[in-house]
């Protein structure tokens, strides 16, 4: 299913104008939402970071229409993904809401990462003082994008990003964790990662279930003594990383504990939801 502002358009009809700052400029927001059965899981977390990234750039949205407009899509596709991308417009006046399903994306049963320096990032030398757009969701992705590449040209899966002292901050499209003993550990948002959905329930999980978490600013060096690494997105809830770099993991068992714990979450909230 496909919607503009809330009209049901067919996916040939369903275009951004070459107009819109969206294509000029990367000029606009997105979130994805995960729909399990009809349910889109983090609905409420996912509109209140959409409805944040709004404000910080002056994208006057009604955050009401675009829940109705999920829900729509959501009931169509029963599985898979809900994407909405808010563009700019072609006159900054009025933007525009794209609305879409995508199907289940899978991932290789070996997922690699390589770590790169991303020197675009904040990285922890600004705040919201400095720069009051930090933690937006916005569409200019191409350097994200650009590193993911660069890791495949190497044979890696995906790519971890790194500031330039090599403090561990998160992956182009997901937000990093790691295992040492009984304990969890993942990059602090003073560094200027952004504010995962799937990251906060890694917490609300953890305080749950009396599992250990620390929000850190630790060196890539941390992971070689690691027991288990794994990523968080709409898409992935603790994919277990086999290896990053020359350093390889085994399965790890309080990894395969996140990854049924979120699943019940889901079977919870779905509940809840109905």
């Amino acid at each position: 299913m496909y919607l503009i502002n809330g009209q049901e358009v067919s996916k040939e009809d369903f275009n951004v104008p070459i107009e819109d700052m969206i294509v000029w400029r990367g000029d606009g927001i997105f979130e994805a939402i995960r729909i399990h059965e009809g349910f889109p899981f983090g609905l409420e977390l996912h509109l209140e970071r959409m409805t944040s990234s709004a404000r910080k750039l002056n994208l006057k949205i009604d955050i009401n229409n675009i829940r109705e407009d999920i829900l729509k899509v959501a009931d169509f596709i029963n599985n898979g993904y809900v994407r909405i991308i808010i563009s700019r417009g072609t006159d900054e006046k009025e933007f525009q809401v794209f609305t879409f399903s995508q199907p289940i994306i899978k991932f290789p049963e070996y997922f690699t990462l390589h770590a790169q320096k991303a020197p675009w990032h904040p990285a922890g030398d600004f705040t919201e003082n400095d720069f009051s757009a930090m933690g937006v969701k916005s569409t200019s992705y191409a350097l994200n994008m650009h590193h993911t590449r660069l890791a495949n040209q190497e044979g890696f899966t995906d790519a971890l990003l790194l500031s330039r002292n090599n403090i561990i901050l998160e992956g182009p499209t997901f937000s990093v964790g790691w295992v040492l003993g009984d304990k969890i550990f993942t990059p602090s948002l003073n560094l200027g990662i952004l504010d995962s959905v799937t990251r906060k329930y890694l917490f609300t999980i953890c305080q749950e279930n009396k599992i250990e978490i620390e929000e850190v600013e630790s060196s890539f060096d941390t992971l070689s003594e690691a027991d288990a690494v794994f990523i968080l997105s709409t898409a992935k809830h603790a994919v277990a990383i086999s290896r990053v770099n020359d350093i390889s993991y085994e399965e790890n068992n309080l990894v395969q504990d996140l990854q049924n714990l979120y699943n019940q979450l889901v079977e919870s909230e779905r509940n809840r939801f109905s």
